[in-house]
């Protein structure tokens, strides 16, 4: 199945469709399916189970992911900087520190301004968040705010944790 999503269809020995199920985009090392119960609705489950009932908790999809604007770059004065979803409803949560946003991160309200105190390269991550999704994949957008440079700058993110250790 492609990631982007396909439609899947079960059919009999005589070659008479059975069931279908569209998958919407899928994430490596999850799964989509029907839950347990038998209901009807199309599921998304973050622990995929291979030839077993689909018992781990399922949603109905995934939040869109934010868009940050600008895209992140040199900053050459502090400009408010934008993010948002198109899933309705969603709450956006935020870092500074490189870490993945998490349902008790900041809140993002209208626009951010980055501290004056924020020197060097500021990794923003973006997550969004809504009822009865999945949390999106994380946006980031490195702000760099000391210059001039001599040499190309290439801004590099992940958790602190996975450099350092937790």
């Amino acid at each position: 199945l492609s990631s982007e999503g396909e439609v899947l269809t079960l059919t009999d020995p005589s070659g008479v469709t059975v069931d279908q199920l569209a998958t919407g985009r899928l994430y490596l090392d999850q799964s989509v399916g029907r839950p347990a119960t038998g209901a009807a609705t199309v599921t998304h489950f973050l622990s995929p189970t291979p030839g077993s009932a689909n018992s781990s908790e399922g949603k109905a999809g995934y939040t869109q992911a934010p868009v940050i604007y600008p895209d992140g770059g040199l900053l050459r004065r502090r400009l408010p900087i934008e993010a948002s979803s198109s899933t309705p409803g969603a709450e956006l949560r935020y870092t500074l520190d490189g870490s993945d946003p998490t349902e008790t991160s900041p809140l993002y309200q209208t626009n951010l301004t980055l501290p004056a105190s924020a020197k060097g390269v500021i990794p923003l991550r973006v997550r969004a968040f809504a009822p009865g999704l999945w949390p999106s994949r994380v946006t980031t957008a490195s702000f760099i705010t000391a210059h001039p440079h001599t040499l190309s700058v290439l801004s590099l993110v992940t958790d602190p944790s996975l450099i350092w250790g937790a």
